[in-house]
Order: structure tokens, then sequence, then C-alpha cells
């Protein structure tokens, strides 16, 4: 019997990505350079943004347009990285935002600032 992602691979956690058009687009861009997948392009961003970032900045989301997910596997190091943001921009800005939008505030935010990266802390700014 094959085993389900979750039993193979107890400590990590799916999370479903919400990519609104522009997020969308800037990821594509990158795996065009890149060569990987969406789902491998979107998982190493995350976990190196978490790495690096201090803060959501979720109100700055362009939100507007067609919309599509990507599902990501976040380790369990990542995983409590991504829900301390979240508990973070609670406590600062008063209401919760979920697990799928926090991902996006912080893929969106290494795309932006970031042109490629070719493993984790290994990241080129856009010129």
């Amino acid at each position: 019997m094959k085993k389900s992602k979750s039993e193979s691979s107890p400590n990590s956690t799916a999370v479903t990505v919400f990519l609104f058009a522009s997020l969308n687009r800037l990821l594509n861009e990158a795996i065009e350079r890149s060569g990987r997948s969406k789902k491998q392009e979107a998982t190493m961003r995350i976990v190196d943004g978490l790495s690096i970032q201090s803060d959501l900045k979720f109100e700055q989301l362009p939100l507007a347009g067609e919309s599509s997910y990507v599902g990501v596997s976040l380790a369990k190091t990542a995983n409590d990285e991504l829900e301390g943001l979240i508990a973070k921009y609670k406590s600062v800005n008063g209401r919760r935002i979920t697990k799928a939008q926090a991902a996006a505030a912080c893929l969106y935010e290494h795309l932006s600032v970031y042109h490629s990266i070719s493993e984790i802390g290994k990241r080129y700014k856009s010129t």
C-alpha cells in the first residue's frame, strides 16, 4: 500500500498558497529562470524568506486579478517560523490571517526583492 504524504513525512506541514495574479506572474518568471517546478520554487523561496523576514507585509499584496493555488510542504522549523509570523502579525494588527495568506505574503516579498535563488541562503537581488 502506498503511503500518503503525511505518513511519509510526519515532520512536515502541507500549505496551500494563494497565488493572486501578480504573484503567479512573478513565480512563473522565476521558474522559467530556475528550471524548477512551481512547487519547488515556491517552497524554496518561502523557506528562505522565513529565514530573513521579521514581519509580514500582508496589506501591501496586490490581490487583484485571477488567482490560483500551489501546494507546498514545509518542514517543522519553517512551519513554526510561519506560525510565529502569523502570531506577530495578529498582535501588531489585531487580526489573524491564514497560513495560506501568510505564505503568499512571504513568497511575494521574496520574489519582489530577489531575482533568483540557487539554494536556501544563496539569493540574488533584482537589479
